[in-house]
């Protein structure tokens, strides 16, 4: 399975190149977004990947193969790797500050009870 950042890259990806992307971190992604899609440029396979996902990013399993295609992209070279990691932190950093909004993000194993959430009012229960 690959990485929950890279699941979240993808996704961000396909939402800019389908246009559903929030106005909040469009600039980021629109960088990233064409920052993959260079390096897919001579890649069939990798470009297939990239509009399957844009054609439909509520697709999980188009998700997931864009992130893996990106996976692999990033294990064969260094540079686009942290070119990646760099317009990612970049697009967070902007969706939060442009949009007011908050960057939940959930990484290995959780148990027990787990709340994203931006603005609550009043409480919150877990159980009975």
């Amino acid at each position: 399975m690959v990485d929950s950042v890279l699941v979240a890259i993808a996704a961000a990806v396909a939402r800019q190149a389908s246009g559903l992307l929030a106005s909040g971190a469009r600039s980021a992604v629109a960088a990233l977004a064409k920052t993959i899609g260079d390096r897919f440029a001579d890649d069939p396979q990798a470009t297939a990947a990239l509009t399957a996902a844009a054609d439909d990013p509520q697709d999980d399993q188009r998700v997931e193969r864009l992130a893996e295609t990106i996976d692999r992209a990033a294990q064969e070279d260094a540079a686009f790797a942290r070119r990646v990691q760099t317009l990612w932190e970049a697009a967070r950093t902007e969706g939060t500050a442009t949009g007011g909004g908050v960057v939940n993000q959930i990484s290995g194993r959780v148990q027990g009870n787990v709340v994203q959430a931006r603005d609550i009012q009043g409480g919150i229960t877990f159980g009975g």
